[in-house]
């Protein structure tokens, strides 16, 4: 009996390391699995910034474009603008001309 009971002993202590040491094992797995956690969580925090300073860049740059084009409709708009007033002021001008070249013949024109 009593070598039944230091087999049983034996065999209790052994296990008990085995557990001990699959304890010790999960325990290193745990902090292993909560590191490799906190590290993907500040990479996909990392990956988000980026996506929106991405996205804010974009609609900036969507913005810009769009501000430009704007602007240079706008520049357009005053170029033909302008070049409508000068035709005009051309036309004025030219009429004026003409009068003032039809009133100065008419004036040398002997009387009778």
């Amino acid at each position: 009996m009593q070598k039944n009971l230091d087999e049983m002993t034996g065999f209790v202590l052994q296990l008990d390391e085995e557990v001990e040491g699959m304890q010790a094992t999960i325990l290193h797995l745990q902090q292993q699995l909560k590191s490799t956690q906190d590290k993907l969580k500040v990479t996909t925090d990392k990956l988000e910034r980026e996506e929106r300073r991405k996205e804010e860049t974009e609609h900036v740059k969507v913005k810009g474009e769009k501000n430009d084009e704007e602007e240079k409709e706008k520049r357009k708009r005053s170029e033909d603008e302008e070049e409508v007033t000068k035709k005009k002021k051309d036309k004025s001008r030219s009429k004026a001309g003409k009068e003032s070249k039809r009133n100065k013949h008419t004036d040398r024109e002997p009387k009778e």
